[in-house]
């Protein structure tokens, strides 16, 4: 039984989710889950077979399709089976259509009751939403017009008097189509639809009213809708469009005009300012003049309405329509058209003073009309302006700028420059702003003001507002994008096009004529700055003159005129300079040529004169050509001038005609020369012949008679009178020289042999032996004499023992050289002989001795001598000084000794110059302390103890009084030094405890005694701060004493303060 009345899912609906019913709604079960078998039940929710469908096919479907028709074995219609009893079942519980379907479901065909009628449920409430599927149960008579009945079968859905009355639904698809119901149901958008649906149509009937009362109110504020406002509004309108139409920039129509921009500027400035400027005035005036009209129109018809008796009784009455009494007059007339005037009558006076209220509002609202067509003037003037910077039919630009080179490479000078065309651009726009901003407005009328203004209220700020807007700034901004990219364009064209020239105008500026002429120049250099000036003038001439480029007018005419005359120029300079030097040329060639000829015109008779002349012929004839080309030169040079358009002045006429003639005579003087000196070359051969064997004589007898033997070889003979000897011989010996080498030419320049002069070259050694050899003695004779004799206090002997040195090495060479002249072996002898006073020289000559070591010499040698009186080397030797050298040198040691002990006090004494004390700032007290004293601390110890070693010295007694004043200065410093850093250490300490109050009152005795070393300490870093110099304040002994009372004094704080804390333990 139980499988038999087991319904498979897939007659739910879904072969794998079975649904479960609960009140009109569907729950998918799980996939767990599977259906309540109850013996003798269907399973809840489980779809019965429709008795329509066909029983055999069901069979062969399922098996439980068989166990279902086997309940029914008779398959009995729906129609024949009984109807159920309304009070019987719903004692039952079957009420609803769910009802049904269960009681189906559980019975299935073998159900008692076999048909149900059913009706819609009715909702509890209006607002409450039903399912279509949730039916009640009711008997056949009271079904309705639209009512379904139910059976095992399925559902039929009867609606009377329609086409299609009936609608038959299977019971499976019926249960199925509920479950997807209450699924759809649940879903956010079908679960609020009625709720959304019903918002949405409330929505829109409240905008439709809200609609409505805001174009009512708007209506009735605006006030082109208000009769009164409008011929007014209209008025303004008409004046206000004509301001609009005003053009500010006066800018001419021409398509030809060109501005310099200076011009253009005060173009606009005057027309601006009288004629633009009054007639926007002249309209806004009438602008105002309107609502000054308007205002008191308004404001009278309101002040003669609150004179009404009608007016005046609705204002007792609080503006209430009442039942009005009745005058005589009215009797004829029914209270309810009197109270019709009466709303009438109070709706006019109503709006009379709404029309007044509004007038505040009016004004503002004309004068932001005014502020806004003031601002789309100056808007308009920007665009104007950049209408014509844009105009296409302008044939020549707007702007006219000259272009000029600058010393830069590819740089260029326009004028009017870039930043002035910007400038006075923007002039001109902020110009035309400026004008707006001065033009009247209604709230700046004194009688609209004080009626419509509040004390603090501000208007629209025209200037700014201009400036501000998007069009202002966009029009502006490519205004000046025209100015920058038109002078850019122009800067890339003038490169492109006049760069090629800049070596012209470089040339233009650099070009000098007084450099050009003090240069160095020859026919062919001139010749080729002639060609190139000429090149360039041909380059400049196809110069463009002008071009238009954006809003500019490019006008190169002045640059392209420079060039052109710098051109000119400079050939004309060149002709001069050419001309100069042809000229030049011509007198120097002119006078080479008569110098020739004077020359060529002697005939002497003598050897010097032939070969004199014969050498000047040769040099002639192999300068003839030169001088010839030279000549040919000068002629090209005038050739060339007159080429490029020059004229040769007379004087320059008769030059050249000179020079010919010149030049002529002389190529005829250099042949008859040249035939002169042939015929006499015979005679001048012997006469050079004569004159080489007198000079060989006199050569030779210079070297026996003079130098092989004499006085010179004497090392006795005056010395002075040997070197007057040496003199006149040195000369006797160069003129030999000079005759020999005349003759050794004559020789060349006839083409005779040359006669072999070596004897003078013999004379010439044997001279300078002698020469060198007397030299030397009267050398070492001076310099010995000087030493000797010169003031002791003078001489330093190392550097006698050093020249003395030197002297003997090269003694010792020449007498190498010259082993037998007596006179080097005499010089020797002498050097040799002063080097014994070498020892003598080296002890007196010492820097060191001081006046009383000479005191001590002199004293040995018992000589007296003047205070200031002096001597020399040769004084001593000749008071014995030889005798006493052992003493002499003692005293010249002590001296080095003292002066050395003198030299290390100097130089310690150096050491401390610049030597201060380091002075840093202590936290906030106000004052400094030191710091940085190690390198102090450090040479403290070093000198002291060097200047210890230097007093206990026995050769410090000369200046000993200094040395022992050094040393107490060192002391007092080192004693300055300690006392001063223990000082600073125990202030460091106690004074941030000594800084508080408190303690000062807790201990008064031990808190002024540190206040005075407080004092004292901070006297004394201000003092070290202004001169922080050591020595300097080593050498007062006060600050010492201070510091040690001040000691003292902290060491008696400190003793105080620590009984102070051990009473406080």
């Amino acid at each position: 039984p139980s499988t038999a009345n087991t319904i498979p899912m897939s007659c739910v609906g879904s072969p794998t989710r079975p649904y479960t019913a609960m009140s009109g709604t569907v729950r998918p079960q799980s996939a767990a889950s599977q259906p309540i078998v109850v013996p003798g039940k269907f399973p809840v929710c489980s779809r019965p077979i429709s008795g329509f469908s066909a029983a055999s096919s069901a069979t062969r479907q399922n098996p439980a399709a068989a166990a279902m028709l086997a309940l029914n074995p008779n398959n009995t219609s729906v129609a024949d089976q009984p109807v159920y009893n309304l009070e019987a079942e719903l004692h039952e519980g079957i009420c609803t259509s769910q009802d049904v379907v269960d009681y189906y479901t559980q019975h299935g065909h073998s159900a008692a009751k076999k048909l149900f009628y059913l009706n819609k449920a009715v909702p509890p409430s209006p607002y409450d939403i039903i399912s279509p599927f949730d039916l009640v149960v009711v008997p056949a008579s009271k079904v309705e017009r639209e009512h379904w009945t139910m059976s095992v079968m399925g559902v039929v859905h009867v609606t009377q008097g329609e086409e299609k009355e009936a609608e038959f639904t299977e019971l499976g698809e019926w249960i199925r189509l509920n479950s997807i119901y209450g699924l759809l149901r649940k879903m956010r958008f079908f679960k609020l639809y009625y709720i959304c649906k019903s918002f949405s149509h409330w929505r829109k009937l409240v905008r439709r009213l809200h609609y409505r009362r805001v174009r009512t109110e708007i209506g009735r504020m605006l006030f082109h809708s208000v009769p009164t406002f409008q011929p007014c509004l209209g008025h303004v309108r008409g004046l206000l469009n004509e301001v609009e139409s005003t053009h500010v920039l006066a800018i001419s129509n021409r398509p030809d005009k060109l501005y310099l921009i200076e011009d253009f500027a005060a173009e606009q400035d005057d027309p601006r300012d009288k004629v633009v400027a009054p007639t926007l005035s002249s309209k806004i005036a009438q602008v105002i003049e309107s609502i000054i009209e308007l205002c008191g129109k308004v404001e009278t018809e309101r002040l003669r309405m609150e004179t009404m008796t009608d007016i005046q009784v609705l204002v007792d009455n609080d503006f209430k329509v009442g039942i009005p009494s009745m005058v005589a007059g009215q009797k004829n007339k029914s209270i309810s058209a009197m109270k019709e005037e009466r709303r009438a009558l109070l709706y006019q006076y109503q709006r009379i003073c709404h029309e007044c209220s509004r007038l505040r509002h009016f004004v503002r609202l004309i004068d932001y009309m005014v502020g806004v067509t003031i601002v789309n003037v100056g808007v308009s003037a920007a665009q104007d302006l950049l209408a014509y910077f844009k105009d296409p039919n302008k044939s020549r630009g707007c702007f006219n700028t000259t272009v000029s080179y600058l010393e830069r490479p590819k740089a260029y000078k326009f004028e009017p420059p870039h930043a002035l065309v910007a400038e006075l651009t923007a002039h001109v726009m902020d110009c035309a702003v400026h004008m707006c901003q001065e033009l009247p407005r209604p709230l700046t009328s004194k009688h609209l003001a004080t009626k419509f203004m509040e004390p603090h209220e501000q208007i629209m700020n025209v200037h700014s507002t201009t400036l501000g807007t998007v069009e202002f700034q966009t029009t502006r901004a490519e205004c000046m994008d025209h100015v920058d990219s038109s002078y850019r364009q122009a800067e890339e064209y003038v490169v492109a096009t006049f760069e090629a020239n800049r070596v012209v105008e470089n040339a233009r500026v650099t070009w000098n004529l007084t450099e050009y002429e003090s240069k160095q120049h020859s026919l062919s250099s001139i010749r080729r700055d002639l060609v190139l000036k000429r090149k360039w003038g041909r380059q400049i001439d196809q110069m463009k003159m002008s071009t238009n480029i954006g809003i500019l007018f490019v006008d190169s005419k002045s640059m392209r005129s420079l060039l052109q005359s710098h051109v000119t120029t400079s050939i004309e300079d060149i002709k001069k300079v050419l001309s100069s030097m042809a000229r030049k040329n011509c007198l120097v060639a002119l006078e080479q040529s008569r110098a020739w000829n004077k020359d060529l015109e002697a005939r002497p008779s003598d050897l010097h004169g032939f070969a004199r002349l014969k050498q000047r012929h040769q040099g002639m004839e192999a300068a003839k050509g030169e001088l010839f080309k030279a000549v040919q030169v000068v002629d090209d040079m005038w050739d060339t001038f007159r080429d490029y358009g020059g004229k040769m002045e007379k004087d320059d006429f008769l030059d050249m005609s000179t020079l010919h003639t010149s030049i002529a005579d002389t190529k005829v003087r250099l042949e008859e020369v040249y035939d002169w000196v042939a015929s006499r070359h015979t005679d001048m051969v012997e006469a050079m012949s004569s004159s080489s064997t007198n000079l060989l004589e006199g050569v030779h007898g210079l070297l026996t008679d003079d130098l092989a033997a004499g006085p010179l070889n004497d090392p006795e003979s005056d010395m002075a009178a040997m070197l007057d000897m040496l003199d006149m011989l040195e000369a006797k010996l160069a003129g030999m020289e000079e005759e020999a080498r005349l003759l050794t030419q004559y020789q060349g320049l006839m083409k005779e042999p040359q006669e072999d002069y070596g004897t003078l070259l013999h004379v010439r050694h044997e001279f300078e032996r002698r020469k060198k050899a007397w030299g030397t003695l009267a050398e070492w004779s001076a310099k010995s004499h000087t030493w000797m004799h010169s003031p002791v206090d003078t001489i330093n002997g190392e550097d006698v023992q050093r020249e003395v040195d030197d002297f003997f090495k090269s003694v010792f060479k020449l007498s190498k050289a010259y082993r037998d002249d007596l006179v080097v072996v005499k010089v020797k002898d002498l050097v040799e002989e002063f080097k014994s006073f070498i020892p003598l020289f080296i002890e007196v000559g010492k820097p060191a001795m001081q006046k009383h070591h000479w005191n001590q010499v002199l004293n040995l040698l018992n000589v007296e001598l003047e205070p200031e009186q002096s001597f020399s080397v040769s004084n001593l030797v000749e008071w014995g000084v030889f005798d006493n050298m052992e003493a002499v040198s003692n005293i010249s040691t002590a001296a080095s000794k003292e002066n050395s002990l003198r030299e290390a006090l100097t130089k310690m004494k150096q050491e401390w110059a610049g030597k201060e004390f380091y002075c840093i700032p202590y936290k906030d007290t106000g004052t400094a302390v030191i710091g940085q004293t190690d390198e102090i601390q450090m040479l403290l110890d070093d000198q002291l103890m060097k200047v210890g070693a230097m007093n206990a010295s026995p050769f410090v007694k000369p200046f000993k009084q200094e040395s022992f004043e050094w040393e107490a200065m060192l002391r007092l410093l080192q004693d300055l030094l300690d006392q001063w850093l223990t000082c600073q250490a125990t202030w460091l300490y106690l004074e941030p405890i000594f800084s508080s109050a408190d303690i000062i009152k807790q201990m008064p005795e031990e808190g002024a005694k540190f206040g005075r070393v407080d004092t004292a300490f901070r006297s004394l870093m201000e003092e070290v701060q202004l001169e922080p110099s050591c020595v300097a304040l080593a050498k007062d002994p006060d600050r010492l004493f201070a510091l040690e009372e001040a000691n003292r004094l902290l060491e008696e704080v400190q003793k105080g303060l620590a009984a102070y804390l051990e009473k406080k333990r």
